[in-house]
């Protein structure tokens, strides 16, 4: 049947609407009760005169449609059954063949599975053993013995760790932070060994033993050396004792392996204090007069330096918790220790009878007495009522001399060949020489029996 009713249609699209509307209603009597009731007292309210005429319409076109014969309906019956049988057969043998490729995509995963839990449970025996080891290491004072478990769990790792021969517990279950701090570095390190072999030879560790005692840290430093010699470590910290630890400990073995930032800053990065750029700086603060600032950096450089030169010379100074000294304390004692060295190096030259040594000895005593007082630090570090915050008081022609001898003061400290600075040897025990990297400055502190 084609009729030609557009808007018919569309009338009857908007009583479909409306119909769907009152089931709504019906579908909640209690929270439209007022709605019903009127929908109730006219139920053929939707069904208006014009809608009557367009259904009257199609009823009579439909009446004009021919019956159809049971030979059509079986006709019409075996081709849709037809059509659906075809559709079965297509169906099941794409069912056979999604079977096949189901169970070769099984067997596949299987045996992948079966080889993966094989080779992981391996992994996990390995680096249970490295880890427990790395970690007996650090901690052998207390904890030689420690053992790990390391458990497959539904797709996940169960992760457990001896507590003092109590059981096994989460890391955070009952150690420390400091203690959980160093299973994550052994169990990095375990896993890198075990899955990297030879290969591992560069590592960034940034800042790892904030909360690390300082026990651990130095057995941590040895841990290093002993496991991992040859790997390239890069290591920041902002603790300059542990810095020191790497340095006594030799995973830092020259001053040229180590950097000291000074400033950092968005648009120029990090500055090291190097002597040359820290000298240059101040120039230019001198050039703008702009004394105050080049007086705040010749102190701040000076007070690094030598805390860098107190810890190589091995200077005893006042314990303090900070472990930080200004100008006044530290100049004083690095220069008296210095110049105790060249007593001691004059005594054992003589008691060798090295003449031309006790000669040139003397004579850098001597050099680096009168630099130190053309400092007038001596004479400040007396007087309570001058500070080296009077620099900034100073005009430039009043401070070039000073930064100058200074200069000259720090220059009597480092070689002329390598440009490292001069150091004491040992690290422990008794000082037997004080030299520098390449050998050039060698002064002998043991004297003849």
């Amino acid at each position: 049947i084609s009729l030609n009713m557009t808007q018919e249609a569309e009338d009857l699209g908007k009583l479909v609407i409306l119909i769907l509307s009152d089931i709504k209603l019906l579908d909640s009597p209690f929270l439209n009760v007022e709605n019903i009731l009127k929908f109730v007292d006219n139920p053929y309210l939707r069904i208006d005169d014009n809608i009557q005429h367009i259904l009257g319409t199609v009823l009579e076109e439909v009446k004009k449609l021919p019956e159809v014969s049971k030979e059509e309906e079986a006709k019409q019956y075996l081709i849709i059954a037809d059509e659906r049988f075809k559709n079965y057969q297509e169906k099941k043998r794409e069912k056979d063949i999604y079977s096949i490729r189901y169970n070769l995509s099984k067997n596949l995963s299987d045996i992948y599975t079966s080889i993966s839990e094989e080779k992981l449970l391996h992994l996990y025996s390995e680096v249970e053993k490295e880890f427990s080891k790395f970690y007996g290491q650090i901690n052998k004072e207390d904890e030689s013995g420690f053992k790990a478990n390391l458990t497959p769990n539904q797709g996940g790792l169960t992760f457990e760790v001896d507590f003092y021969n109590r059981g096994f517990f989460p890391p955070n279950a009952l150690h420390s932070e400091g203690h959980q701090d160093g299973m994550g570095l052994c169990l990095y390190f375990a896993l890198a060994k075990r899955l990297m072999g030879n290969d591992f030879t560069f590592c960034l560790l940034d800042d790892v033993l904030v909360s690390v005692d300082i026990n651990h840290r130095r057995e941590f430093c040895r841990f290093l050396k002993s496991e991992f010699p040859h790997t390239q470590f890069v290591i920041t910290t902002h603790d300059e004792i542990w810095a020191k630890n790497l340095n006594t400990e030799g995973v830092v073995k020259s001053s040229k392996q180590m950097l000291h930032f000074r400033k950092w800053t968005v648009n120029d990065g990090p500055l090291v204090w190097d002597a040359k750029e820290v000298w240059d700086e101040i120039d230019n603060l001198l050039t703008n007069n702009q004394m105050t600032e080049a007086a705040h950096n010749l102190r701040r450089y000076l007070e690094y330096i030598l805390g860098e030169l107190a810890y190589k010379l091995r200077v005893k100074l006042e314990a303090r918790a900070s472990t930080s000294y200004d100008l006044g304390e530290i100049l004083p004692a690095v220069v008296a220790q210095y110049k105790e060295y060249l007593r001691k190096a004059k005594e054992t030259a003589n008691s060798w009878n090295q003449r031309d040594q006790v000669h040139k000895l003397e004579e850098l005593d001597k050099t680096f007495g009168e630099i130190y007082k053309r400092t007038n630090a001596e004479q400040w570090s007396i007087n309570p009522l001058v500070h080296y915050n009077a620099w900034a008081n100073f005009t430039k022609n009043d401070f070039n001399p000073v930064k100058n001898e200074f200069s000259n003061l720090l220059k009597q400290l480092r070689c002329e060949s390598c440009n490292n600075w001069i150091y004491a040897s040992p690290i422990k025990g008794v000082v037997e020489l004080i030299r520098c990297d390449c050998g050039n400055v060698n002064l002998n502190l043991k004297k003849k029996h």
